[in-house]
């Protein structure tokens, strides 16, 4: 997600399914965390940029992850109940 002086966000950085309707949070989210490491200071944009992408990279991995088995049960195994609560919309997991 980061090369250098350069970061790349949201759907350009992590382009999930859309199961979990959470391209937008995504976006959002690597602009905050990215917001909060630069004002903790200690290095330049470089610097702050390799800090800052494991975790964001973690989190996108977990996203495409869910959103992968949750094509897999509505469109292959027939599996996607109404109401599963592991089914819910959200970055950081079903419903957050």
């Amino acid at each position: 997600m980061a090369e250098g002086r350069v970061a790349i966000i949201g759907d350009a950085a992590f382009a999930a399914c859309p199961h979990a309707a959470a391209g937008t949070a995504k976006a959002a989210d690597d602009v905050w965390q990215l917001y909060e490491h630069l004002g903790a200071g200690g290095g330049g944009i470089a610097d702050t940029l390799k800090r800052w992408e494991p975790g964001q990279l973690e989190l996108g991995n977990q996203l495409i992850d869910r959103v992968a088995a949750m094509g897999a049960r509505s469109q292959f195994s027939n599996t996607w109940v109404p109401g599963d609560p592991d089914l819910r919309f959200g970055l950081y997991a079903p419903g957050k």
